[in-house]
């Protein structure tokens, strides 16, 4: 190569030829690229620094030190990459069990609220239930009817005087479940509030039985749980909640007859979750419900 015929004696003339020859050559590219305002002070290089550089203009790069050309292509998804995997996962999802319970409510109610539906799904978090179960429930208790009311039980959970006191007594023992709650209410008053009202004080009651009946407080209630909870939260843990020929419960089992599922003259835990899946099968049923819909009105075309 040319750089290995240089001498000592005249490596410096060589080098700075190499350099005015590269110098004229870059004026020629950058002809057409207007000037800066302040000229830029010469700098003179020392012969050995000129050498090198004619040195790296004239002989290939080694594929050791081979500089690779800017690709910005090949570079930005590193950097996205790297940038991503420092950054906190912000990842914006669908509440799931917020739009089951939607299509379910909404089935009977097409106008019911979406803070009535999200209640319901943080209600089912605090008592540790699916929230399929407990819609399924306050349905059957009032078809989501806050002015519902069968003897001395209002609303859409259907409570008495002492499943309120016991309500506003757990609020005030647990703040964090305080919001909305009165400190007394009577039942005609609480007759008169909105159904998205009623609910943090049906779901105070659950979370008040739960915590006196239910020994393991992380235990995920089953639908049959949860509805003896309603209904005779005192027997939860035994094998029947009601039954015809028991002289305790006798009575019970009389008034509420229509949850022994399977008809044995008992209701037990097991009959009220099957209560509470053929009303989801069935009743809060966004599919089966159509498709109702649309029969009946191809009968009535047909007519």
């Amino acid at each position: 190569m040319i750089v290995s015929g240089i001498n000592p004696y005249n490596s410096y003339k060589v080098a700075k030829k190499i350099v005015q020859i590269k110098h004229k050559s870059a004026m020629a590219k950058t002809a057409c690229i207007k000037s800066y305002k302040k000229a830029r002070p010469k700098q003179f290089l020392p012969s050995i620094v000129m050498l090198a550089q004619s040195f790296f203009h004239l002989n290939p790069t080694p594929k050791a030190m081979k500089l690779q050309p800017f690709a910005p292509e090949a570079i930005k998804p590193q950097v996205v990459a790297s940038t991503i995997k420092s950054l906190p996962k912000i990842v914006a999802t669908t509440d799931s069990n917020f739009t089951k319970i939607q299509g379910m409510v909404r089935t009977v109610l097409p106008e019911s609220s979406n803070n009535f539906i999200k209640q319901i799904v943080e209600a089912s978090k605090a008592i540790n239930c699916k929230p399929e179960d407990l819609t399924a429930l306050l349905f059957k208790e009032s078809h989501f009817d806050p002015s519902a009311r069968r003897g001395s039980f209002y609303g859409i959970g259907q409570m008495g005087q002492m499943a309120l006191d016991m309500s506003i007594d757990y609020a005030k023992a647990h703040k964090e479940f305080s919001k909305n709650i009165k400190s007394s209410m009577s039942l005609p008053k609480f007759a008169k509030l909105s159904k998205e009202e009623q609910l943090p004080y049906v779901r105070n009651f659950v979370l008040s039985v739960r915590e006196t009946y239910v020994e393991d407080s992380t235990k995920t209630l089953t639908g049959g749980e949860l509805y003896a909870l309603f209904l005779t939260p005192n027997n939860i843990n035994s094998k029947f909640l009601a039954a015809a020929n028991d002289a305790k419960t006798g009575r019970y089992y009389r008034q509420n007859s229509g949850l022994d599922f399977n008809k044995d003259k008992r209701i037990t835990k097991h009959d009220l979750q099957r209560v509470l899946n053929d009303i989801k099968q069935n009743d809060l049923n966004p599919k089966v419900v159509m498709s109702s819909t649309t029969s009946t009105q191809t009968s009535k075309a047909e007519l």
